[in-house]
């Protein structure tokens, strides 16, 4: 009695920690029936755990097509024995929204069933997907414009330019790189920056005027900037 009440005990613990992990955790027979989901993945079906496990990924999903592709994972670990990794897969959730995941599945021997299984593991993914798409189209933007721009760090090197900001120094962007903004300008220029604007930019957070750089064979070049802090 011990025995079990301990067992119970773990069982319990062991539900309690896979509902409120963020990641959608399950459990699969060979059949596709849910030997185990915790309460992410039942949401995500716009259903209830107690619904969830017995059932299959058919009996909720709207999409045969996510549920054949489902299906093919989950018997490729059972019959190879070996785990897989599914960098990017689709889930259409209950509103009708398609979430995209990042699964890694493993074979599983369930203690209190008969058969194979496969254990699962789900990050979703979709936020990180659709800010990925978004820094491509701003960086496609930025290169594309026919304005210079660069990102300089906190030490006050820079981390990112277009082809524009290095041909305005006859540069190509990759000899600029890593370096100081100061390597671009005449010392007196450097002094002037330093002391009157950047106290400018501090106190405002963006400044705008003229300065002259010097161009790789030691010429001036007038330029009209604006500089501008970001918080990250």
């Amino acid at each position: 009695r011990r025995n079990r009440k301990r067992a119970n005990s773990e069982r319990e613990r062991l539900r309690q920690i896979i509902d409120v992990l963020p990641q959608l955790v399950f459990s699969k027979s060979e059949s596709g029936t849910y030997l185990l989901a915790n309460e992410a993945i039942a949401d995500a079906y716009g259903t209830t755990v107690a619904e969830l496990e017995g059932s299959t990924d058919a009996d909720f999903a709207d999409s045969e097509e996510e549920v054949e592709q489902f299906r093919a994972d989950d018997r490729a670990v059972i019959e190879s024995g070996e785990p897989k990794y599914i960098p990017e897969e689709p889930l259409t959730t209950d509103d009708g929204d398609q979430r995209i995941l990042a699964t890694r599945k493993i074979p599983y021997d369930p203690v209190d069933k008969d058969g194979d299984a496969v254990l699962g593991v789900a990050t979703d993914i979709t936020e990180l997907k659709q800010r990925e798409a978004e820094l491509e189209m701003q960086s496609a933007a930025m290169e594309a414009s026919m304005d210079g721009i660069s990102i300089l760090d906190a030490d006050g090197e820079y981390i990112y330019m277009n082809e524009a900001h290095a041909s305005v120094f006859d540069y190509d962007p990759d000899e600029l790189m890593g370096s100081s903004w100061q390597r671009l300008y005449g010392e007196s220029e450097v002094e002037r920056l330093e002391q009157e604007v950047f106290p400018k930019l501090e106190t405002a957070g963006q400044w705008r005027g003229e300065t002259v750089g010097r161009r790789c064979d030691g010429t001036p070049v007038d330029q009209e900037i604006t500089l501008s802090l970001l918080e990250d």
